[in-house]
């Protein structure tokens, strides 16, 4: 009857029947999602051996504690690589060896772009200028060299250290050169090479100074050795340019 008809059309679905429906679209998003985790894999997959075998520098995420992986090795000196250092632009790796050269890479790349030559024993020391122009190298030639990054060529020789340089650092201004040897520090004139201050205060380490840094504003100077203690130096107007300091 027409009363049947019409009560017929507002019985409600079944359970099973709503349930059964449920687990059908349930299953086609699992199965949607499944496939495009697989192929966002199979894509990044792809794309890393394609630059594997192009060459190319591998890209990642931003390095957190213990995300490092090695990206590649540089070799090409024939002695013990004692000190690198990464120019300010951060395109360009400086390694100083004990084959008495320092090496200039690109990051990018991985290539040798410098071979610098010139120290006349080890190099213990290497540094860039703070504008990236210029690069320092100390030795246990017993001499400090400048170099012209661009072309690798040797701009000046600084000696007057008695001893091995163990280490040199630019001031943050790069107007200035520190270098630590044979229980001092010598303190250096980039524009000019002329040498503006000895400090001697390390006769109390009785060892070679192996390491200098300059203070953020260029008025502090730190310095450390093997005599178990560090040092520090700061600016003072009231003491003249060429004179030695004791402390």
């Amino acid at each position: 009857t027409v009363g049947d008809a019409v009560t017929a059309k507002f019985v409600p679905e079944r359970p099973h029947s709503s349930r059964r429906k449920w687990l059908v679209v349930a299953g086609f998003l699992f199965f949607l999602i499944v496939a495009m985790a697989g192929g966002f894999w199979f894509w990044s997959r792809s794309g890393l051996s394609t630059a594997q075998s192009k060459g190319e520098p591998l890209s990642a995420p931003a390095a957190t504690a213990g995300s490092f992986m090695l990206e590649r090795t540089l070799t090409g000196h024939q002695g013990e690589v004692n000190a690198v250092t990464f120019s300010p632009d951060g395109k360009l790796l400086a390694s100083a060896s004990d084959d008495k050269t320092v090496k200039l890479w690109d990051l990018a790349s991985g290539n040798l772009v410098q071979t610098l030559t010139g120290h006349g024993d080890d190099i213990f020391s290497v540094a860039f200028s703070p504008d990236g122009k210029l690069l320092v190298s100390g030795s246990k030639d017993k001499t400090i060299k400048l170099w012209d990054v661009a072309s690798g060529r040797l701009r000046q020789t600084l000696a007057g250290h008695s001893g091995f340089v163990d280490s040199v650092a630019f001031s943050p201004d790069g107007k200035l050169l520190a270098s630590g040897s044979d229980q001092a520090i010598k303190l250096w004139d980039v524009a000019t090479g002329a040498l503006r201050q000895t400090l001697i205060g390390h006769d109390k380490h009785r060892l070679s100074v192996a390491s200098v840094a300059f203070s953020p504003d260029g008025k502090v100077l730190a310095s450390g050795s093997g005599g178990y203690a560090s040092i520090i130096y700061r600016a003072s107007p009231a003491i003249p340019v060429d004179a030695s300091i004791e402390t």
